[in-house]
């Protein structure tokens, strides 16, 4: 996340909590959320106030965010186990209806 972003996201923080902004808050935001997209900080942010009343820091953001990619990872992980266990089950049928004579190999 750049700094603008940072500005943005405290701005929609301090929607919630009636923060004061300024771009020293914001420069030092953005050094602690470098590493978090800014879309999953808005996601992280709205989480937050979703879950709590508590002041927004950045470890907030940053723990809801993981939250949110950790259970990103796991519905992706569970979508391609059903396709290949999907897979597998139509590759035993044709394997079966070949073996019955009902399917050409």
């Amino acid at each position: 996340m750049n700094e603008p972003e940072a500005f943005k996201l405290l701005t929609l923080a301090s929607a919630r909590d009636n923060r004061t902004v300024d771009q020293a808050i914001a420069k030092v935001w953005a050094t602690d959320l470098a590493r978090i997209d800014y879309n999953l900080a808005v996601e992280a942010l709205t989480l937050h106030y979703s879950e709590t009343t508590d002041w927004l820091l950045p470890a907030h953001v940053i723990r809801c965010a993981n939250r949110i990619t950790t259970k990103r990872r796991l519905e992706e992980q569970h979508r391609l186990s059903i396709a290949e266990r999907t897979r597998k089950a139509e590759e035993a049928e044709r394997t079966r209806l070949i073996m019955q004579g009902v399917l050409q190999p």
